[in-house]
């Protein structure tokens, strides 16, 4: 692919795996709140409850930031790959309007859930909550869909009269079960570490004030326990999805191990098995540290810088663990959208092929004006502080 395809391709990738990591995070936070409240009632501990509200504000943190990339990745699909719009639109018609529902319910849910915290009854509060990490894993399980289509796309027939479509085949896309459990166990499990990596800075702040230092620890723990209770059966998982790929998307199963199965007359992937292994390493990485993070945490001297580093480096091997994940599965793809049955060249705006610099040039411009624009607001903010 050439330079007018290869841009196009590198922004919106880029911008769908800040998006998907972003979503991530969201869906784990958005379980841990509502479940660290209920422990912290059930067992009385102030500290807990404190952890989950101050969660809840990094969960509207980047649920806000996710809502804004996916805005971004939607707009650059309509304008750099028009036809695939099109496509998925009318296939995936039922997905992609169930999402919208429960996106709905989402926008709603997760900041009712921390404005009415103290406000409400428990009981209602958490009813919130739980409904708030529903629609997370709903949200999920739609675009999930839309992706497994990606791989393989069952339930879509073309005939002389035009395009058919078997509903209730798109939902049963063999590959759909082991990624979307794979997805949100991985959620989960990053989250966790994402949490011990927060709270391990915080304890690295505070370790000679004894009051703060206790809870911390107690939140590094839990986090760490709850990456290491999804970390593997997430990898049970990636194998299952794997094994799907071998047998309906043989171009995404030589991408990720570098085994070619009988692939006739079909473009082949960029092969990423250095990828997949750096990814294993992490992965291994992720399972020793945190296990004796774990070790460490349950000791009686208590913690040490040394030891609560190594438990804050959970956090951003965990989140890059997650994002390399999300690039193999989108790069495996190439050079097709919709494997194998339509390449990204035959779907690409051609308008952007003959205009490549005009949208180079929009994009600095637009980025310079912004970053202008942040300088000068920073700058504000810090006169009134002075």
């Amino acid at each position: 692919m050439g330079m007018e395809l290869n841009f196009p391709l590198m922004i919106l990738g880029f911008a769908l795996l800040l998006h998907i990591s972003l979503v991530n995070l969201d869906i784990g936070l958005g379980v841990f709140s509502p479940l660290l409240e209920w422990l912290s009632h059930k067992r009385g501990d102030k500290g807990l409850e404190r952890v989950a509200k101050e969660l809840t504000k990094y969960l509207l943190a980047i649920y806000g930031s996710a809502c804004a990339m996916g805005i971004v990745v939607s707009v650059m699909l309509l304008v750099f790959y028009p036809e695939f719009v099109r496509l998925v639109g009318l296939v995936l018609f039922w997905p992609f309007t169930l999402a919208a529902v429960f996106i709905f319910v989402r926008v709603l849910t997760v900041p009712v859930y921390y404005f009415t915290w103290g406000r409400v009854k428990l009981e209602t509060h958490l009813s919130i909550g739980f409904i708030m990490a529903l629609t997370g894993f709903m949200v999920a399980a739609m675009f999930r869909v839309v992706f497994s289509f990606t791989n393989f796309p069952q339930g879509l027939t073309v005939t002389r009269q035009g395009l058919e479509v078997d509903v209730a085949r798109v939902f049963m896309n063999p590959t759909l079960p082991p990624l979307l459990l794979h997805s949100c166990l991985g959620a989960l499990s990053t989250t966790g570490f994402l949490v011990a990596g927060i709270y391990s800075y915080r304890l690295l702040k505070s370790l000679g004030e004894e009051e703060n230092k206790k809870w911390f620890s107690k939140a590094v723990k839990i986090g760490v326990l709850t990456g290491l209770l999804f970390l593997f059966p997430q990898g049970v998982a990636g194998a299952w999805y794997l094994i799907s790929l071998s047998d309906v998307s043989k171009t995404m199963f030589y991408a990720v191990t570098g085994v070619l199965l009988q692939i006739n007359k079909v473009a082949l992937p960029p092969n990423l098995v250095w990828l997949f292994t750096a990814k294993m390493l992490m992965v291994m990485y992720l399972a020793t540290a945190g296990i004796l993070s774990i070790h460490f945490h349950n000791g009686n001297k208590g913690v040490d810088k040394p030891q609560a580093y190594l438990s804050l480096l959970l956090a951003p091997f965990s989140i890059a663990t997650l994002a390399i994940g999300e690039a193999i599965n989108e790069v495996a793809h190439l050079p097709y959208i919709v494997v194998p049955i339509i390449k990204m060249q035959d779907a690409a705006n051609p308008f952007i092929k003959v205009n490549l610099d005009f949208f180079i040039a929009s994009i600095a411009a637009l980025t310079a004006v912004t970053l202008l624009i942040l300088k000068t607001m920073s700058l504000s903010l810090k006169e009134e502080q002075i």
